[in-house]
């Protein structure tokens, strides 16, 4: 359904991360917030939902896989996904420490549905290196039909450390800042049918 939200404070510290967010949702984290998860902060929609006006800030992560994981998919036939839309998030003020995984956060659609105008702003992460130049070529599935996870893709690596962006426009990144603990063969950013500000 749709819910009619102008804003959500929620303290984290009583609560597991949550995911699923509809029409305009503001997640405000305390800034000592920490929690371990495959992915942080995960704004998807695959089954034909509506997702727009999200803001998400004030993210300290330590020990995460993937810190960042936007996707928006189709997992029923396209008549049924005709209508579905990812728009108009924003993510900012996020710090966060790799646990060491090699995939890379990435904001995908699939052919014919684009995610549209995601914003990271004030965003500082760290990555553990260690990408093969084999990594860096790898064919990356589209997987329509797979459940959203940060490994739907491979569960070893993405083509880059940082961030991999396909069937996308609108993407921007303001003041973002990914270092590497060891070095990596892989680009940082891979663009694919995306329409990039960086």
């Amino acid at each position: 359904g749709t819910h009619d939200l102008t804003r959500v404070d929620i303290d984290t510290k009583q609560c597991r991360p949550i995911t699923g967010y509809e029409d305009y949702y503001t997640l405000n984290m305390p800034a000592d917030f920490q929690y371990w998860l495959p992915r942080i902060i995960a704004i998807e929609t695959v089954d034909g939902g509506n997702l727009e006006n999200v803001t998400v800030r004030n993210v300290v992560i330590e020990g995460y896989m993937t810190p960042i994981f936007v996707r928006l998919g189709c997992r029923h036939e396209p008549k049924t996904c005709k209508e579905t839309f990812l728009r108009n998030v924003l993510i900012e003020n996020v710090v966060g420490e790799t646990a060491g995984s090699r995939i890379a956060c990435s904001i995908t659609g699939v052919p014919g549905l684009k995610v549209r105008d995601v914003t990271l702003r004030n965003v500082s992460l760290g990555f553990p290196g260690g990408g093969t130049k084999e990594d860096a070529w790898l064919p990356v599935p589209e997987n329509e039909k797979n459940y959203p996870e940060a490994f739907m893709f491979d569960f070893q690596a993405l083509p880059a450390w940082a961030f991999y962006v396909r069937h996308a426009e609108g993407i921007r990144f303001e003041n973002v800042t990914c270092t590497l603990q060891s070095s990596d063969c892989r680009p940082k950013f891979v663009f694919d049918d995306a329409e990039v500000f960086v």
